[in-house]
């Protein structure tokens, strides 16, 4: 919905609805700022993920019920994060073990809303994705001194423990 559906309250305000829910089945996983030529990014708990372009979701009036963005395939459970992100930009995403793992989004199928999501990392047993991060895009230029891979991977994990 538009922000200027929000008005402006003080400190003691109850807040707004913002999304209508059906049953205690649904949930909010994430709230983000829709920025033109972006897409969202959305990946369930058994490591499939799609991308689809911002264009594709209409704007909807405060406390409305929102639109599809995700069938759950065969294994999945629930979709465990979004993230609306930039084409070039990079996503870091963590599981139940603790590995993390960085993805280019044209690496993921990108495409309508109704598109099918395509394993983007293969999770088996108890392990499943937990969280996501973005990698901002003003620090890809800048050197990084004496970090190993793994080192990278840890501060991925401690960036996702803050979600």
């Amino acid at each position: 919905f538009k922000e200027e559906d929000v008005r402006p309250m003080g400190l003691p305000a109850g807040g707004v609805a913002g999304i209508k829910l059906q049953d205690e089945a649904d949930g909010v996983i994430g709230v983000e700022l829709a920025r033109p030529e972006t897409f969202v990014w959305s990946i369930s708990d058994n490591g499939f993920a799609k991308a689809t372009p911002i264009e594709e979701y209409p704007v909807q009036g405060r406390n409305g019920q929102g639109v599809q963005n995700f069938k759950l395939g065969k294994g999945a459970s629930e979709v465990v994060a979004i993230a609306v992100v930039a084409e070039k930009q990079e996503i870091i995403f963590k599981t139940a073990t603790e590995s993390a793992r960085r993805i280019k989004i044209k690496e993921t199928v990108v495409g309508r809303r109704s598109i099918t999501p395509r394993e983007v990392i293969t999770v088996r047993g108890t392990n499943r994705v937990t969280g996501v991060v973005q990698v901002n895009q003003r620090w890809e230029n800048m050197p990084v001194v004496a970090v190993e891979e793994d080192e990278a991977a840890s501060l991925a994990t401690a960036q996702l423990a803050l979600l």
